[in-house]
């Protein structure tokens, strides 16, 4: 990292660890990320950064070398150098970064999202639902996977699958494959 020297095989932190003790400060007052790198913006940069931005700060604050360890893969060897971040810190960072964070929660099951690929430009699918409503006042959800690569080109036609198309051949091939072993029950579609 660029706050780190290699000094006799070892990390050492140099002149830009101020960097990261900046970012750790206005974190820690209640600064959101993105304030911290309008804040950082302002400021002359260290070698190789050309332009701060939210993502790359949370990623060096979460990094385990600025707490003193030195990651191999999945293996964490903890304490081989002088860390930036004190294990209290992050721990208090990570829980401000937890509670200013706001994950969307997907509002339908699609068990085959991120599975699934476009057969023209190779992109995912992905599931759109929608409430199909009748002149008898009933009403039918319609899920469709499609592509929206494609659905954007006006050049090529729209890659569209309904989701029972795709259960459907999701289940006759594994039936083909020998798995005749066990049942499947398809769930009748809900109307509304």
């Amino acid at each position: 990292p660029f706050c780190y020297d290699l000094i006799d095989d070892k990390l050492k932190p140099n002149q830009h660890a101020k960097y990261i003790r900046f970012m750790v400060d206005k974190l820690m007052i209640g600064k959101s990320a993105s304030e911290v790198v309008r804040q950082l913006e302002s400021k002359k940069k260290p070698p190789g950064i050309t332009k701060w931005n939210r993502k790359m700060i949370l990623n060096w604050i979460k990094n385990p070398v600025m707490r003193g360890h030195t990651k191999f893969g999945d293996l964490l060897i903890e304490n081989t150098h002088e860390p930036i971040i004190s294990e209290d810190e992050y721990l208090k960072l990570i829980d401000i970064i937890e509670k200013r964070t706001y994950k969307t929660k997907s509002k339908h099951k699609a068990i085959f999202r991120g599975v699934l690929e476009c057969p023209r430009c190779q992109s995912k699918l992905h599931l759109s639902r929608s409430i199909k409503k009748y002149d008898n006042g009933k009403t039918r959800e319609v899920r469709r996977y499609s592509c929206d690569k494609c659905h954007r080109d006006n050049t090529v036609k729209n890659i569209s699958f309904n989701e029972s198309e795709i259960e459907r051949q999701f289940i006759n091939t594994l039936l083909k494959k020998g798995t005749d072993n066990f049942k499947i029950s398809v769930p009748k579609k809900k109307s509304y």
